[in-house]
């Protein structure tokens, strides 16, 4: 219904490569400073009323000096969808998914919880096919990842994984 007073949350703007420069630094110009939005419904009752702040980079991938070695802990921070090896979705995480070629799923240590949907398509005036996915929260431990992640590796996962990115999906926490 509402959110409390003093709530914080992140999110990040991304846009294609082929977006014109001027563009995006006219829509990344609007956070410049720190700024006063109104948001949803009811803001002559005094509610949507939020402060946003703009920041290089969200600490959303904290340093992992206890992580055990060979462990690589993904929190799911919006939805995933995942296609197996023949394309049809699946609900069970790989090494593979994350483009990954060593370690396997630590079942134990793996926390996943799913849903299903199916979004508007306003265009067509029908829904779209339906989309199986594991949901935001899911914790995704992978074991035996031998040699530990490169730099590379890690901006590869941290950039997004599977389907619909353009929906805000596949991004995690490593």
């Amino acid at each position: 219904e509402s959110l409390n007073a003093g709530q914080s949350f992140a999110a990040r703007i991304e846009a294609d490569a082929e977006l014109p420069e001027a563009l995006w630094q006219r829509v990344t110009g609007l956070f410049g400073q720190p700024r006063e939005l109104l948001l949803g419904r009811s803001r002559s009752a005094e509610y949507g009323r939020v402060r946003a702040v703009a920041s290089a980079s969200l600490a959303l991938n904290p340093a992992s000096g206890s992580a055990s070695p060979g462990r690589l802990v993904l929190w799911c921070l919006s939805d995933l969808a995942l296609l197996d090896d023949f394309g049809q979705p699946t609900l069970h995480p790989a090494p593979g998914h994350f483009g990954l070629d060593r370690g396997r799923t630590d079942w134990e240590n793996t926390f996943l919880r799913f849903r299903h949907f199916a979004s508007w398509n306003a265009w067509r005036q029908a829904y779209d096919l339906q989309c199986q996915v594991i949901r935001r929260g899911s914790v995704i431990t992978l074991i035996d990842i031998e040699p530990p992640l490169s730099a590379a590796e890690h901006a590869r996962i941290a950039a997004g994984v599977g389907l619909h990115p353009e929906q805000g999906l596949g991004w995690v926490s490593v």
